[in-house]
């Protein structure tokens, strides 16, 4: 889940949050590589050596469930049950 909110993330970014040392989050997301749910890519942050940032793979991204355009119209409806459907015109036209 942490990686999820706040790709990219490095294994010791990780490791901070969960009190771990990054070996251990590295050897996670390496089975979590394997199984093609992860993907990485070396980015510069700063000076010094290049480091390892962590993303979820289109696969990885697939766990997770999206129902936004679901959400969008019970909110759409609401809105114009309860203000009218020109409101509805006005956020659209607003966007």
């Amino acid at each position: 889940m942490e990686l999820k909110r706040a790709q990219p993330i490095t294994a010791r970014e990780l490791g901070g949050i969960f009190n771990v040392s990054a070996n251990a989050v590295r050897r996670h997301l390496k089975e979590l590589e394997a199984d093609g749910l992860v993907t990485y890519t070396r980015e510069q942050r700063g000076s010094g050596a290049p480091t390892y940032a962590y993303r979820l793979s289109a696969s990885g991204e697939g766990l997770f469930p999206t129902q936004y355009s679901k959400a969008l119209f019970d909110v759409l409806t609401y809105v114009a049950a309860h203000e009218g459907r020109e409101m509805v015109r006005e956020l659209f036209a607003e966007q």
